[in-house]
């Protein structure tokens, strides 16, 4: 497997057409792309003017059968400069113990306002068959830990106060939400932002982007910037300059990149990793570098 480059933006045409062919899929899965985004925001407090958050999202441990082939990418990502990491989900496809081959490699990431995670709906184990409910919690624990392990503060329907140049803003982080009757309910917004000022701009962590559609944008006005991931693109699809062609559409019209509803903002994380099936098909992974900036009147 080649060491990949972490490549910035969209494919060229070229790339993007090769990624097509049936001998590339698996090579697509760790050709990951670096995309910047620049967002804009009458409320940003003036002291997080400019401030950098390095989004990672989707891991899926456990479809990595090439981890070594991470390992130059993660150098890569530590060496960008950013003040503040999150990771919006999915760390296994199932089982905590996926990790294990890619705790080293995915070790080390520091930022000046720290490190945060919340968790996706594969970080549950509900698809798997447990004997005892005690058992499937020790797992749900052990999952947990790799988070602390790796330096993360995860963040499970609650939030935490940032400080920068004499202002505070609220990262807030909260478990895994679907409208489809089968995925997972675990969120709870009022119960991750109790405690926070009324004033206080505030960025949701939110694995799964119909939490925003549903809950968010209807009930929350106060969440200025939402950060997600869940659909990979459904890893089938186009990019390349103004075509966007995704075979989730249908199903998951927010399927990555920007959206807005007002003031409110959600970024979809198109994931670091893959699952379902070992291949990407036109969609490239994606490491997310944001840049906030405060609107000038």
């Amino acid at each position: 497997m080649p060491a990949p480059a972490l490549a910035e933006g969209f494919p060229s045409w070229t790339e993007a057409l090769t990624a097509l062919l049936p001998h590339r899929w698996t090579h697509t899965c760790y050709s990951h792309r670096l995309h910047r985004v620049e967002l804009v925001f009458p409320g940003l407090p003036p002291g997080f003017d400019g401030v950098r958050i390095l989004q990672l999202s989707d891991l899926h441990a456990g479809s990595m059968t090439h981890p070594e082939a991470l390992r130059p990418v993660m150098d890569a990502v530590r060496a960008l400069p950013t003040d503040l990491i999150v990771f919006t989900g999915d760390l296994v496809n199932a089982h905590e113990r996926e990790f294990e081959p890619l705790a080293d490699i995915m070790a080390g990431l520091t930022a000046p306002l720290g490190v945060f995670s919340t968790l996706g709906n594969h970080d549950h184990g509900d698809d798997l068959k447990w004997d005892t409910q005690e058992a499937k919690t020790a797992h749900f624990e052990r999952l947990c830990g790799w988070h602390q392990t790796l330096g993360w503060t995860l963040l499970t329907n609650t939030h935490h106060l940032l400080h920068r140049g004499g202002d505070t803003l609220a990262l807030v982080g909260v478990d895994n939400w679907g409208a489809m009757p089968w995925v997972s309910k675990y969120a709870d917004y009022a119960m991750a932002a109790d405690g926070i000022p009324d004033t206080c701009f505030q960025i949701l962590l939110s694995h799964h982007p119909d939490y925003w559609d549903y809950i968010v944008r209807k009930q929350f006005p106060q969440v200025s910037l939402t950060l997600s991931g869940h659909t990979h693109g459904t890893q089938v699809g186009i990019e390349c300059g103004w075509v966007r062609i995704s075979a989730l559409k249908p199903f998951y019209p927010k399927w990555s990149g920007i959206y807005r509803a007002g003031h409110q903002v959600m970024y979809v994380n198109r994931g670091m990793g893959h699952s379902a099936h070992t291949t990407r098909i036109g969609i490239f992974p994606e490491i997310t570098l944001l840049t906030l900036h405060r609107a000038q009147n």
